[in-house]
């Protein structure tokens, strides 16, 4: 059973055994500059929340079906940053979006920046196995 470990304006983050889940929800009313800080606030968490002592996460799992289609420069490297940073400790870290092309084409091309450990996916059902490493 998934534990709530944060809450934001627009995100949600759950840990279910080494997987820490972050789900992003579109809120049109939000400014750009709000949209880059609740951003932050999510990379910072889970930072947090994979670095501390006797943290199980192994893999993390962006799920970006209900988040915005696309995203800001801001935003922009502050995933880069995270993806990088969720790399580097040796996580896997799956992106799952929805049906917008452009949320595909800006996750790939972040993806395709750091190399195999971050992966984008449509199916859920796929992501979870990959994270798996299945």
């Amino acid at each position: 059973m998934p534990t709530e470990v944060a809450r934001s304006d627009n995100h949600v983050i759950t840990a279910d055994g080494g997987v820490l889940t972050c789900r992003i929800f579109s809120r049109p009313e939000l400014t750009a500059e709000e949209g880059a800080t609740s951003a932050r606030r999510l990379a910072d968490t889970l930072v947090a929340e994979v670095s501390r002592p006797g943290s199980p996460v192994s893999a993390l799992l962006l799920d970006m079906r209900d988040g915005p289609s696309v995203f800001g420069p801001v935003t922009r490297d502050m995933m880069l940053e995270l993806l990088t940073w969720s790399t580097w400790r040796g996580l896997r870290t799956a992106i799952l979006i929805g049906g917008a092309a452009i949320q595909r084409l800006q996750f790939t091309s972040l993806c395709q920046s750091v190399g195999d450990l971050a992966q984008v996916f449509d199916d859920e059902q796929v992501a979870t196995s990959w994270l798996e490493g299945r």
